[in-house]
C-alpha cells in the first residue's frame, strides 16, 4: 500500500504488469492543508486489462493490492530530482481506511 502522495505540477502513468491493484484519486481543495472531507475517485485496474493510468497533475494517489506479486510500472514526465521537488505526502489514513479495503 502507498497513500497518500500527490504532484502539484508532475504527470505520472501507471502501467499494471502482473496481478491487480485499487487506486484511489483525490483532487484536494487545498494542498497547504487539505480538508479530511474530499471526494474520492475509486477504480480497480488488473493485468489483463492492460491499460495505462494517467494521472495528471494536480491529484492525490493512493493505490493498494491484496493479491501477492503484483507489479506495476511508474512513469513520470520529470526526472526524479524534479519530482522529488514536487512531492507532497500525507498521512495514509487521513481519507480512506486502506485496511476496510473491499476486493478487488
Amino acid at each position: 500500500m502507498r497513500a497518500w502522495q500527490g504532484h502539484k505540477i508532475e504527470t505520472k502513468c501507471f502501467y499494471f504488469l502482473q496481478e491487480a491493484f485499487k487506486i484511489m484519486l483525490i483532487k484536494p481543495d487545498q494542498w497547504d492543508n487539505p480538508s479530511s472531507i474530499q471526494t474520492k475517485e475509486e477504480c480497480s485496474i488488473k493485468q489483463e486489462d492492460n491499460m495505462v493510468l494517467k494521472i495528471t497533475s494536480g491529484y492525490i494517489n493512493g493505490f493498494k493490492t491484496k493479491v501477492p506479486n503484483s507489479k506495476l510500472m511508474v512513469l513520470a514526465d520529470p526526472s526524479l530530482t524534479e519530482s522529488k521537488l514536487d512531492d507532497v505526502r500525507f498521512d495514509k489514513g487521513l481519507w480512506y481506511d486502506w485496511t476496510k479495503m473491499s476486493s478487488l
